[in-house]
């Protein structure tokens, strides 16, 4: 086993961890918040019993889901850190997001964990949608690391150059050979390489 699979395997093992706790986490404080306003709207007992349920699953997702986090960050810096050298700049944002989501609902959720009879029923309800949306940012951050990946791999910069250049947006000037002209002299029968016109650049 090389390095490179090992630090690919304990990422993977990590973040297969890591997902099922922010997975589940995103989706229920939103069934717990559903089922507290059910109750302040029916006073049925019933809602009451599965709001505190809830409760507890989104506070045990909560708190292993912060701890395995806290771990895939360091891994990215210490198993990735070419990658994070020239990618840091721009994960830094949506991770600089998820720790003021992060500290937004370990407040919020202790408002909500332990305000039952020291809260107004409307403050603790607005402070369970808090809790919502902090875990919703959470996920908003995982979409924007994952996007910047995908477009940022070679499969997905070739086809955002290929339909840049099909739409006439000209080369940098510094650029030195047109791989897409060529490809397209190709297809229509004439020869392809420098040779052909479409190779140097002024």
């Amino acid at each position: 086993m090389n390095d490179l699979f090992a630090a690919r395997l304990d990422m993977a093992l990590s973040l297969a961890f890591h997902i099922l706790f922010a997975a589940a986490g995103i989706a229920m404080p939103l069934f717990m918040v559903i089922a507290e306003a059910l109750w302040l709207r029916t006073r049925d007992p019933v809602y009451l019993e599965l709001t505190r349920r809830w409760l507890n699953g989104t506070a045990v997702l909560f708190a292993v889901g912060a701890v395995s986090g806290t771990v895939l960050s360091f891994e990215l810096g210490l198993l990735w850190p070419r990658f994070m050298q020239w990618a840091g700049p721009v994960i830094g944002m949506p991770f600089s997001l998820e720790g003021f989501a992060f500290f937004m609902e370990a407040i919020f959720l202790g408002v909500y964990l332990y305000g039952w009879d020291r809260v107004s029923p409307r403050a603790h309800l607005l402070s369970g949608v808090v809790v919502r949306f902090g875990f919703g940012a959470m996920g908003l951050k995982a979409l924007l690391c994952v996007w910047f990946i995908a477009m940022t791999s070679p499969t997905a910069a070739h086809a955002i150059a290929r339909a840049a250049h099909r739409s006439g947006v000209p080369l940098a000037d510094r650029s030195v050979l047109d791989r897409y002209r060529e490809d397209g002299e190709a297809r229509d029968g004439a020869p392809a390489g420098p040779a052909a016109g479409g190779g140097a650049r002024p």
